[in-house]
């Protein structure tokens, strides 16, 4: 499995002529792309992606309360990539990221990319703060979702296994254990800490009555 970088791949419009990132983006050679963040937690979210078998085709890392156009871009950017089949969008329960803001960039970016959500998008799990505003938004363009009743662990599950919309469908988990690529997280750890990642708000993105804008 080769392991491919990206530093600081989404550019704002902001004065100083900064980068503005909403994630650092780390490719492999799979076909499922990852939206996730949830501090040391995406980590396992990618490792229990592979575990059920699934195949990341990126490990990224977004969070700080990442506003809708660096949502948008990091998503276009994954779309982006060849052989992307789906994305997931993961992550753990969130106070200071806003999950509707996540749900409206995340939609737009796949809407911009020509793809539907309903069918690009596999599972969103980012319970926590605007939650009944982003599930609103899922719901209106189809996207499934699901609160933090359902674990990190189970929502990377059902995205591995592609079976999200019959969630009472248990395939064997041995199976999936069988089919563990293993990368070793430390691999990912390595390519992320070779340079800081730089942050930054305020992209003139708007918002209107829960729209995508």
């Amino acid at each position: 499995m080769q392991l491919r970088e990206h530093v600081d791949p989404v550019r704002s419009d902001r004065p100083d002529g900064l980068d503005d990132v909403a994630g650092r983006v780390v490719e492999f050679d799979g076909n499922l792309g990852l939206v996730i963040g949830a501090g040391g937690g995406s980590l396992t979210i990618f490792d229990a992606v592979q575990k059920y078998g699934g195949k990341p085709a990126n490990y990224c890392e977004i969070g700080g309360n990442p506003s809708v156009n660096k949502a948008m871009e990091l998503t276009k950017l994954i779309l982006s990539k060849p052989g992307v089949e789906k994305i997931a969008v993961i992550m753990n329960v969130v106070s200071n990221t806003r999950a509707d803001i996540v749900a409206r960039g995340v939609i737009k970016g796949v809407v911009e990319s020509g793809q539907d959500p309903a069918e690009k998008i596999s599972i969103f799990r980012i319970p926590g703060s605007w939650e009944a505003d982003a599930f609103k938004i899922l719901g209106k363009y189809g996207v499934e979702y699901c609160d933090r009743s359902v674990s990190m662990h189970e929502a990377a599950r059902r995205a591995a296994h592609g079976d999200v919309r019959d969630p009472r469908r248990r395939d064997d988990l041995a199976v999936g254990a069988r089919h563990h690529v293993g990368l070793p997280v430390a691999r990912v750890v390595a390519a992320l800490v070779d340079r800081p990642a730089r942050a930054g708000h305020g992209d003139g993105s708007r918002e209107r009555g829960g729209a995508v804008e």
